[in-house]
């Protein structure tokens, strides 16, 4: 069955009427005349009428497979204009329960880790928070160095956080400001986003879909589906009255 199968094969790409034109540059040649190779085995065309007919059954599948990379495509270019829109995505995803306003919540960086690092995340960030609490603590009991002493409980999240901040003061008031603000509103959001990423996947393909106009596809995929069939219906017709009818090996 094989070898039958590489025969018909290289009858295929020797033979082919239709493929030099259903294989556009950059797809594969070799993946059409192996389709082909499929139908012709099935089909077993016994001259040029039934071969032209078989072809133009694989170039029909052929060109569905585009059209249906072409969805894909046009989907995945919607998700990159969502995600480019990072803040609106969030904020849209679960609207009750969500409100960034951190512009740096880049929603493409959660939606890439898988299950076990978003758990790594949430955990590391309820340990920053842990030590947010602690240097809130050292700042309100106050003493020598306490300023110092509150800094060196931080972690690299709050620590990267407020040295990047140009607006922040590094001082004693300065790092309570930033305790009490900016430092618990930058965990607080951030532990949302990652609670809530299924629902913003949903929302970002929600959203790429909204952008695709599946009515042209859906005309065209159509057009294709009664070709296949008057096509098929015209090689079957022909073989039964030329008695070619192929039988089970």
């Amino acid at each position: 069955m094989e070898k039958t199968y590489q025969v018909r094969r290289l009858n295929a790409v020797k033979h082919g009427i239709l493929s030099k034109e259903a294989v556009l540059p950059h797809e594969s040649k070799e993946e059409f005349d192996d389709l082909l190779a499929q139908y012709e085995a099935d089909f077993v065309p016994a001259n040029v009428t039934e071969s032209t007919l078989v072809e133009e059954l694989a170039s029909i599948v052929w060109r569905k497979k585009r059209l249906l990379k072409a969805e894909n495509a046009k989907i995945n270019n919607g998700l990159s204009n969502a995600l480019n829109l990072s803040q609106r995505l969030l904020n849209s995803s679960v609207p009750l329960s969500l409100h960034i306003a951190d512009e740096k919540i880049e929603a493409r960086e959660f939606l890439r880790l898988s299950a076990e690092e978003l758990e790594e995340r949430s955990k590391a960030l309820e340990a920053e928070e842990q030590k947010r609490q602690q240097a809130e603590e050292i700042l309100s009991q106050g003493g020598r160095n306490c300023t110092k002493r509150a800094s060196e409980c931080l972690g690299d999240f709050l620590l990267n956080l407020w040295y990047t901040d140009e607006y922040a003061q590094h001082d004693r008031y300065g790092l309570s400001v930033f305790l009490s603000g900016k430092a618990k509103s930058a965990i607080e959001q951030t532990l949302a986003v990652i609670h809530h990423v299924s629902e913003i996947k949903e929302q970002a393909l929600g959203n790429a879909i909204n952008q695709v106009n599946f009515d042209s596809f859906a005309r065209y995929e159509a057009h294709l589906d009664r070709k296949y069939e008057r096509t098929l219906a015209m090689l079957i017709k022909l073989k039964s009255l030329s008695g070619n009818t192929p039988t089970a090996p």
